[in-house]
């Protein structure tokens, strides 16, 4: 990792579920982060009718909108959100689901687990959250 800075690039698709997207982008945000961690967010709204983009960029005018016409999907979406992100160097690709409300400490463990893998195994992994569901 560089300079003791953990550097994530979330993404995320979303249509037509503003309040939902907003509670899982609140979720995220608040985050307990034990470590430094440079939290970058990729959302692809694939053509929202709903005021989703308007809402999510004056919330947080930080996050990285990305407009599909409605033809992405979730697919096509989290791959333009990947593609994106690729064209920058992060230490971790956090994909989520904009119906998802994270743990308060769900990075903390994230960053946790792969760091045991790598000293354990000697390799990064690939890190599956489990679901909880109301």
């Amino acid at each position: 990792m560089r300079s003791n800075t953990y550097h994530i690039a979330t993404l995320m698709t979303c249509h037509n579920r503003v309040k939902t997207t907003l509670a899982c982008l609140d979720h995220l945000l608040a985050q307990e982060f034990p470590y430094n961690v440079s939290l970058k967010i990729y959302l692809v709204d694939d053509g929202s009718t709903d005021g989703t983009s308007e809402k999510v960029k004056n919330r947080f005018p930080d996050i990285n909108l990305l407009k599909g016409d409605g033809n992405l999907f979730w697919c096509g979406g989290m791959r333009l959100a990947f593609g994106t992100a690729l064209k920058d160097k992060f230490d971790y690709y956090l994909w989520l689901n904009d119906d998802s409300i994270l743990f308060q400490y769900a990075i903390k463990t994230m960053i946790e687990t792969s760091l045991y893998c790598k000293k354990e195994m000697g390799n990064d992994c690939i890190i599956v959250g489990s679901m909880q569901d109301k």
